[in-house]
């Protein structure tokens, strides 16, 4: 066990609940070790880079006054008592790499799992790093066409509709480029804090369509059922963009535009394939 350690953590983030809560039951630290970045405590760490602590948890040693941030942190608490894993860890060829992903999650986490701050305390979102988030939302725009285009190849042949990835990829990045002006035209600002959020809540979607999938290709089931259950992944989706537009603060008029999209894709998907352009 980890003893006389203090690990920094955003109390406003999920993500970073959810792993700090193992990390205690499990018995890697002692349960005070825990230290939301928030509290008033925290802010009077000696030794501590309190705006790095912010983008990568801290963890300081009190008997050292020795801090390490990031994937360091992680590896600390994780292998405390095997040095020999823990230099294995830290070689350049896992740590470099590692540290980018840690890095992408840490700085889109907002996007990924958004929660209401709470009024008192410190404010711990991460900086914005713009190259991170739109890697993150091309990367969600890449695998939700690619997840949409294995379900539609179950779903499109009742219907005698021709389907490939190139289409699902159209319709995806149609939506990111879509959103983009309206985005521009009603919010104004924080356009890619949005964005990261829709691309979340397309990756939602994408994720609930993956068992839905394995389950038509093992199991027969009615194009009435197939049907039912992805318009079932298209109202959770519509319920969690609404969701995610009021914890922002931005305009319902975007959830709006959302809809037209999908509404103005579908249509267009119809007619070129009626006109044998598809």
């Amino acid at each position: 066990m980890l003893k006389n350690h203090k690990l920094l953590i955003d109390q406003d983030c999920h993500m970073c609940r959810l792993y700090s809560k193992p990390i205690v039951h499990l018995g890697m630290t002692d349960k005070n070790c825990i230290l939301p970045y928030q509290s008033p405590e925290a802010g009077l760490l000696k030794n501590l880079d309190q705006d790095r602590a912010r983008n990568e948890i801290a963890l300081l040693d009190l008997s050292t006054g020795t801090a390490t941030y990031g994937l360091a942190s992680l590896i600390k608490i994780l292998t405390h008592n095997h040095h020999r894993i823990q230099a294995l860890l830290h070689h350049p060829l896992f740590f470099k790499p590692m540290t980018i992903l840690y890095r992408f999650i840490s700085y889109n986490r907002k996007v990924i799992a958004p929660a209401a701050p709470h009024s008192d305390g410190r404010d711990c979102n991460p900086d914005f790093n713009l190259s991170y988030r739109w890697v993150y939302i091309i990367f969600v725009a890449l695998a939700t066409a690619l997840i949409v285009n294995n379900f539609t190849a179950q779903l499109f042949p009742h219907f005698g509709w021709p389907h490939n990835l190139t289409t699902e990829l159209v319709i995806c990045f149609g939506q990111v480029a879509w959103q983009a002006i309206a985005a521009q035209l009603i919010i104004g600002k924080d356009r890619t804090h949005y964005l990261g959020n829709m691309s979340t809540v397309s990756m939602m979607g994408a994720l609930l369509l993956l068992p839905i999938t394995l389950a038509m290709t093992m199991v027969s089931l009615s194009v009435y059922v197939k049907l039912l259950l992805f318009f079932s992944v298209i109202g959770f989706m519509f319920f969690e963009h609404i969701r995610r537009c009021h914890l922002l603060g931005i305009s319902s008029w975007m959830t709006i535009t959302w809809v037209a999209y999908r509404i103005t894709a579908l249509s267009f998907l119809i007619l070129l394939i009626n006109n044998n352009l598809l």
